[in-house]
């Protein structure tokens, strides 16, 4: 898809523009989130998960760095390996398990 006219931004972030679909040339409205907006929704989803702010604090660093255009560090901080992840999923199936945690 190639972006070929913004017509506006909302306060929420939400981006209207139309764009040409390169699989068949035709042209598409499309609403985009800006990233600004992703991840004030990212820090909001994290707050009360787990034990302390850790999470929250991280997408507060994501955003100040991206409000500064700091997009190397932004990714840096937001970045969770798959592998890593995939980890910690299975390290808290087997801790759940080990418990007989009813969800």
């Amino acid at each position: 898809m190639t972006l070929v006219q913004g017509y506006g931004i909302n306060d929420d972030g939400l981006i209207v523009t139309d764009g040409v679909d390169s699989r068949n040339g035709h042209t598409h409205a499309y609403l985009l989130t800006s990233v600004s907006a992703l991840l004030a929704s990212l820090k909001a989803e994290v707050v009360g998960v787990g034990p302390g702010t850790s999470l929250v604090s991280m997408a507060s660093v994501a955003q100040t760095h991206y409000s500064v255009n700091d997009i190397h560090v932004t990714c840096a901080v937001l970045t969770i390996q798959p592998d890593l992840a995939a980890k910690f999923i299975s390290d808290d199936a087997t801790i759940q398990a080990a418990l007989s945690c009813p969800y």
